[in-house]
């Protein structure tokens, strides 16, 4: 999906300047026919798509105003288009009393995770401890950057490098600016790097296009190298397997074959604010017998005896410890706990009995999930 959604927003940028790149009107009707059938594509692969559109039109008001109707028929042609599917998904929302579930997992960004973002970008994310490091360079690049396309401002003409500065910036820093922003202000957050992964080619596109500029030959040279390094070692490091990812399939896997001997409903108590949403997610996907999403592997004869366990197993929510209560129950929590006291002690200071607890982790964090029984 995310691999979708960033070749149709790549496909609408380059469409987008093509249409725009001179002063007056396209002489014909091709170049919007073309971005409106990438854009129509792009909404459907993912939401994040109507930002890239609603972008496209506040560029066309800024500086190419003689394209703002083809521009705005464009956009409304995509609404149109995308108007079936938006019917199904409010009617599918408001059936299951709204998009919460698919929301509340997401953070709030704050100031370090917008700034966390562009380390990202850059390729510093494998590496948190120059990561500080890298974001004040690249500060440092950025406002070099913005001062060279304002003292060229009058050269902004399709083929200056000026003009590229600012037509991919515009994109870049919307992009990220408005789902930060929009994050803050609504209810439930949209923030997500995987949903801006489109930004990655802009953002090389700039770095790429400023260091040719360089006029030193040895310079340029060098950086090559550097580059061609950095990409084999990054290639080497992503084959020995990915650990940024908590494995909670395995998790999942791991709890119902503890409960294959039991009978009768489980509640599942989350008292990490986020920990409930990929175990629910997990639990569903094998309720309606599917295995998508699975890294462990799940023989299809299999799936049938899981559905029916998985059912057995009601997640609650963001669940204080106080309220975790019931004969028989499980408790999970993650490595963002921060009272001094572990979740398994204050259980067992009720006069409750754990059992041995079940741990997955990846490179930021651990999650752990533990049986608790109570009473005779």
């Amino acid at each position: 999906m995310y691999s979708l959604l960033m070749l149709c927003a790549l496909t609408s940028l380059w469409l987008f300047h093509r249409a725009i790149r001179n002063g007056s009107r396209p002489a014909t009707a091709f170049p919007y026919m073309a971005l409106t059938l990438a854009n129509i594509v792009m909404v459907h692969a993912h939401y994040y798509g109507w930002l890239v559109v609603g972008l496209e039109c506040v560029y066309v008001l800024f500086w190419k105003r003689a394209h703002w109707k083809r521009a705005a028929l464009a956009a409304t042609v995509t609404f149109i288009a995308f108007c079936p599917w938006l019917y199904v998904a409010a009617k599918y929302a408001y059936a299951k009393g709204g998009l919460a579930s698919n929301l509340e997992w997401i953070q709030k960004p704050r100031v370090g995770d917008l700034i966390w973002f562009f380390v990202d970008l850059a390729g510093f994310s494998e590496f948190p401890e120059i990561g500080a490091r890298g974001v004040v360079c690249l500060s440092v690049l950025v406002m070099a950057t913005a001062w060279t396309a304002w003292v060229n401002r009058n050269r902004l003409h399709s083929r200056h490098f000026a003009y590229m500065t600012r037509y991919l910036s515009f994109f870049l820093l919307g992009s990220v600016g408005i789902a930060f922003l929009a994050s803050r202000i609504m209810r439930s957050s949209v923030w997500g790097h995987r949903h801006m992964l489109y930004l990655a080619i802009p953002f090389l596109m700039m770095v790429a296009c400023a260091y040719c500029r360089m006029r030193a030959r040895a310079v340029r040279v060098a950086g090559a190298v550097l580059c061609a390094a950095w990409a084999c070692l990054a290639v080497q490091h992503h084959i020995k397997g990915d650990d940024k990812k908590t494995p909670f399939d395995i998790l999942v896997i791991q709890l119902l074959d503890q409960e294959k001997a039991s009978s009768g409903q489980i509640q599942f108590f989350s008292v990490d604010k986020y920990l409930h949403y990929p175990i629910w997610f997990f639990l569903e996907t094998l309720k309606a017998g599917r295995k998508t999403g699975f890294a462990v592997p799940i023989r299809d004869a299999d799936l049938p005896a899981l559905a029916k366990e998985a059912a057995r197993i009601e997640v609650k929510s963001n669940v204080p410890i106080s309220e975790a209560q019931g004969a028989h129950f499980w408790v999970g929590y993650s490595s963002a706990w921060e009272p001094k006291t572990l979740p398994e002690e204050m259980i067992i200071q009720r006069g409750c009995r754990t059992g041995p607890d079940l741990k997955v982790r990846d490179r930021f964090h651990t999650i752990t999930i533990f049986p608790v029984w109570c009473g005779s």
